[in-house]
């Protein structure tokens, strides 16, 4: 029998409209931001071919909790399970493309903003710079 959370997450992906699973789907199985464009080329073998389908979906994927925009790269990226709530901080590796997503709780943005962290409407934290895997690989270069 699946865990609590497990079975919750499985449940609400039942409830996603097609063109949405699709979406995550790709998302989630290649593990990296990608644009929009990109995104429509997986899903074009799904019978999705127009832009705006892609982009309704991210939004309604993002405005769930299922995805996020990182912006600094105008790409999209699937949540972390389990991590789905409120603003994430993502590290972006420059050479692989790998997003690690860490979250911002409140103990975090009381820290950083006092008093007006109540007041946040729009939260974006991005790094740059190379992951575990790529900075060996780049002081071997140097």
């Amino acid at each position: 029998m699946p865990r609590n959370g497990a079975r919750r997450q499985a449940v609400a992906q039942a409830a996603f409209k097609r063109n949405e699973r699709i979406v995550l789907d790709i998302l989630q199985a290649v593990g990296r931001p990608m644009k929009a464009y990109e995104i429509l080329e997986q899903a074009y073998t799904e019978g999705v071919t127009a832009p705006m389908t892609i982009y309704r979906a991210l939004a309604a994927l993002i405005e769930a909790g299922h995805a996020a925009k990182i912006a600094g790269i105008n790409a999209f990226v699937a949540r972390v399970a389990g991590e789905r709530k409120g603003p994430a901080a993502y590290f972006i590796c420059r050479r692989c493309g790998e997003a690690l997503e860490r979250p911002l709780g409140d103990a975090m943005l009381n820290a950083l903003f006092g008093e007006a962290a109540d007041r946040l409407d729009t939260v974006i934290v991005e790094a740059y710079g190379a992951c575990g895997r790529c900075a060996p690989a780049a002081k071997s270069r140097a």
